[in-house]
């Protein structure tokens, strides 16, 4: 039995594997990893996805920054679309969702 994101890490490797893939669909692929390896690992998709279509199925925001397009959705219903900033800037679901991950991350609070 894998542990510790080693099954998320396998499938990564997979992807990269297979360089020639357009389209990649990855769903909640650092659910199971820890920050250290999910901020590694969200450098490597950035890079390895700049020329294909990328779509990325996460309730964790920490990429969602460097997305040319965020698709929010609620009921199998797209309810927000935007960029990072657009979503921010709209105050809605995801700018609530963000900011509540956010703060689990700041220690000056």
């Amino acid at each position: 039995m894998k542990t510790g994101g080693q099954s998320q890490k396998l499938s990564l490797a997979r992807v990269f594997a297979q360089n020639e893939k357009q389209v990649i669909i990855m769903d909640e692929v650092s659910a199971a990893i820890d920050p250290y390896s999910e901020a590694r690992i969200n450098h490597s998709i950035l890079d390895f996805c700049q020329d294909k279509i990328f779509i990325f199925i996460s309730h964790r925001l920490s990429l969602m920054k460097e997305m040319d397009r965020i698709y929010y959705f609620d009921n199998g219903s797209i309810i927000e679309a935007g960029t990072h900033m657009e979503l921010l800037a709209q105050n809605g679901n995801y700018a609530k969702m963000y900011h509540l991950q956010a703060k689990a991350y700041d220690f000056n609070s």
